[in-house]
Order: structure tokens, then sequence, then C-alpha cells
């Protein structure tokens, strides 16, 4: 099974791999930019919203008592 291989055309294949003409790596780097600009996004609502709720009087369930627990 291993003699019917071609070493230099799956070495080629491999360090062609790219997409749509430009390195993986790129993707890769977008999409982590994506998720973290999205996380930011949430960590400021979620600060906003408690902010707002202090200032009406209401209890916030963020941060937790560990009493509560």
């Amino acid at each position: 099974m291993e003699q019917g291989l071609n070493d230099e055309a799956l070495a080629r294949r491999l360090s062609t791999m790219r997409v749509a003409g430009r390195p993986a790596t790129l993707a890769i780097a977008g999409g982590w930019l994506l998720t973290a600009a999205g996380l930011v996004g949430l960590v400021v609502r979620a600060c906003r919203r408690r902010e707002v709720a202090e200032r009406a009087g209401r209890q916030t369930p963020w941060p937790m008592d560990p009493t509560q627990v």
C-alpha cells in the first residue's frame, strides 16, 4: 500500500493548500478577530445593563454573592 504513494505529489499538494488564494492563517485570524469583537460587545452590554439596574435601585445577580451559591 505504501509503495504506491508518491511523496513529491503529496508534499506539493499539502504545501499549496490555500483558501481562495490566501494562506489559511488569514482565514483563522479573521475568525478569531470576529470572535474577540463579539465577546467584547457582550461584556460591554452586560456592564451597561448592570449599571442601569443599579441606578434604578434593582438588585443585580452579577457578581454573585458566594453565600447564595
